[in-house]
């Protein structure tokens, strides 16, 4: 039983870990284009990849506390149906 909670706790710190440089990588991404005097293809790529990446990290996040709450579902219906 402690093994699942320190997974649980794990899990979740990766989660907000994630969700907190996915914002951290997008504001440099705003802040790269706001410092910039002009707009050249390769700090367009730039931004665009550090969008890409924030994008990926917070859609990482997203799914791991989506199959974590999906696991506790699974649990709490497993437990009822077992009472009942």
């Amino acid at each position: 039983m402690k093994h699942k909670k320190v997974f649980v706790f794990i899990i979740i710190l990766i989660a907000i870990s994630s969700i907190i440089a996915s914002f951290v990588i997008n504001h440099y991404a705003k802040y790269l284009g706001e410092q910039a005097t002009e707009v050249t293809s390769d700090l367009l790529l730039k931004m665009l990849q550090y969008y890409v990446i924030s994008d990926v990290l917070c859609s990482f996040a997203v799914v791991l506390l989506c199959l974590l709450l999906s696991v506790f579902a699974y649990q709490k219906i497993k437990n009822h149906c077992k009472k009942g």
